[in-house]
């Protein structure tokens, strides 16, 4: 039960769960009950969302629900990094948690 200035109250000390320290947290919606549930398409990967790409496009890599979309011959990239200094680029693309690629592009000046 909300008190005072809480936004909400569930009740416990966990944080990820929409609600701590009885403040929303970011990425979540709250009712007046504090049911606390992840708001898909604000960027921010909360809860049982898989993926949370900033929309609520149905046809790109993570579907209106937040749920990863994966097809045949298709690779969810998470993170893309490209750095370059010297002469040398680095670009680093990263498909999972430990699966990566990375493409050394050399040039003279």
């Amino acid at each position: 039960m909300k008190v005072g200035a809480e936004e909400c109250d569930d009740e416990n000390l966990i944080s990820d769960d929409g609600c701590f320290p009885c403040l929303v947290e970011e990425g979540w919606s709250c009712d007046e009950e504090s049911v606390c549930t992840t708001v898909c398409g604000d960027g921010h990967v909360n809860g049982e969302e898989e993926c949370d790409d900033g929309n609520t496009e149905e046809d790109d890599s993570c579907s209106n629900e937040c749920k990863a979309l994966v097809y045949e011959d298709y690779v969810m990239i998470r993170k893309i990094f490209l750095f370059a200094q010297m002469g040398v680029s680095f670009l680093s693309v990263i498909f999972g948690a430990t699966n990566f690629i990375t493409i050394f592009l050399v040039w003279n000046m």
